[in-house]
């Protein structure tokens, strides 16, 4: 339908605007029917896609585009809009969404940062020994695989920080950095970064026929595994 409609001419002002959003979700199918309007738009139509991970977009589509990186503002900047939306939440929630104020008001409302603290506090008891990985998998399956993923990844991210420094400049929860930095004393850097390599690849995989429960066992036995030495 876009493909034909692109090709009218603009009822009014002297331009059209197509916007895909988000454009790196789309499959094969949908990417393979927009070429030809890539290659030859109508005249005065721009087409804009919004994409987070540009890697997923095939290279034939990236190769007919041009590319505008789009910063996350400062941080202060970000806080001064947010605050009065979010109240006190601001500060942890940007830090979450990895300075994004955008992401920061759709994804991390009061239930989504109560089930990042079950999650984190899930990691920290299996590191402790105290929880059992395979069914603290089922608990984190549960609650979603983007989420526990993402929180897997940031945490992976803290102990990796506080192994450097107890002070870190940045974590993700500045309020668990106690516990986290009890574990983070006896990390092995080399272990921790190849299983954060693990999750980064699990998350560009969310979306396939991999089963998120055997791949969620997996990767907390290997946090397991690494925690106790």
């Amino acid at each position: 339908e876009l493909t034909e409609r692109s090709g009218l001419t603009p009822v009014r002002g002297t331009r059209k605007l197509v916007l895909i959003d988000p454009a790196d979700r789309m499959n094969a199918a949908a990417a393979n029917a927009l070429l030809k309007t890539l290659e030859e738009p109508a005249g005065n139509t721009l087409l804009l896609l919004i994409a987070e991970q540009p890697g997923r977009l095939p290279a034939t589509i990236r190769s007919r585009c041009q590319l505008l990186k789009l910063a996350v503002p400062p941080a202060d900047q970000a806080l001064a809009w947010l605050t009065p939306r979010l109240g006190a939440a601001a500060p942890l929630r940007l830090r979450l969404a990895y300075g994004a104020p955008l992401r920061a008001c759709a994804e991390f409302d009061q239930p989504t940062l109560d089930n990042r603290e079950t999650l984190v506090r899930g990691l920290i008891g299996i590191g402790q020994g105290e929880l059992d990985p395979v069914a603290a998998a089922a608990a984190w399956n549960a609650i979603g695989t983007r989420l526990s993923l993402d929180c897997l990844a940031s945490t992976l991210c803290d102990l990796l920080r506080l192994a450097v420094s107890p002070t870190p400049p940045r974590l993700a929860d500045p309020g668990l950095a106690a516990p986290l930095g009890a574990l983070a004393r006896h990390l092995d850097p080399g272990a921790a970064h190849r299983l954060l390599r693990r999750v980064f690849e699990a998350r560009g995989l969310v979306e396939s026929t991999v089963n998120p429960l055997m791949q969620m066992e997996s990767l907390l036995i290997e946090w397991a595994r690494i925690a106790k030495h």
